[in-house]
C-alpha cells in the first residue's frame, strides 16, 4: 500500500487503517502540544489580545496530514469507480470553512459581517457531506473486477494473492479470456 499515491485503487481496510492511524497520530500530537507547547504560546501573547493559537496549530496539523488522507480517499473513490475530484471539492470546502471560522475568531480580520448562524449552517452541511463520504468510502464495497481506474486491489495484479494461495476448486480471478477447449 502506497500511502502517498493518488493512482490506483484502495480497499476498505486500507482506507480504515490509514484513517485511524492518522487520527491516532494526530491525537497523540495534540495531547503533547496541549501539555507542552500551547501553555508557553498562550502565556507569550500580548495581554488584551486574543490569538486563537489552538485553532492555528490545529489547522497546521491538519494541513500536514492532508496529503495521505486525501490520497487514500481518492484511491478508495477509484475503487468505487468514482472520480477523486468529489473528495477534493469536499476538502476545499472544509478548509474554506475552517479559514473563515478562524478569521471570525480573530478580531482584526473581518469576514463581511456574516452571522454566526450562517457559519453554523455551513458547518452542519459540511459535516453531513463528510458523513456521506465516510459511508460511501468506508462501508460500501468497491467495484468488482477491473474498472476505469485499474484492477481490483484484491486481484493478482496488485500482488495481494499469489497462485500458491489459491485453494483447490476456487475460481481464478483474471481479466484474460478463458482458453478455448
Amino acid at each position: 500500500m502506497d500511502i502517498l499515491s493518488f493512482s490506483g485503487r484502495a480497499r476498505r481496510m486500507d482506507f480504515w487503517l490509514v484513517s485511524i492511524g492518522l487520527w491516532f497520530v494526530q491525537s497523540l500530537i495534540s495531547v503533547m502540544l496541549v501539555f507542552s507547547v500551547l501553555p508557553l504560546l498562550v502565556s507569550a501573547t500580548v495581554p488584551g489580545q486574543t490569538v486563537p493559537v489552538a485553532a492555528i496549530v490545529g489547522l497546521v496539523m491538519r494541513l500536514a496530514f492532508l496529503w495521505p488522507i486525501t490520497a487514500v480517499a481518492v484511491r478508495r473513490s477509484h475503487d468505487r469507480n468514482l472520480s477523486g475530484w468529489w473528495y477534493g471539492a469536499y476538502i476545499i470546502a472544509g478548509f474554506g470553512l475552517e479559514i473563515w471560522s478562524l478569521a471570525a475568531l480573530t478580531p482584526t480580520i473581518s469576514v463581511g459581517g456574516a452571522p454566526v448562524g450562517v457559519m453554523n449552517a455551513l458547518a452542519m452541511a459540511l459535516w453531513a457531506v463528510g458523513l456521506i463520504f465516510l459511508i460511501v468510502l468506508g462501508f460500501l464495497p468497491g467495484t468488482p473486477g477491473r474498472n476505469r481506474f485499474g484492477h481490483a486491489p484484491h486481484s493478482r495484479h496488485q500482488n495481494y494473492r499469489t497462485p500458491l494461495m489459491d485453494l483447490p476448486g476456487e475460481p481464478v480471478i483474471t481479466d484474460e479470456p478463458a482458453p478455448l477447449r
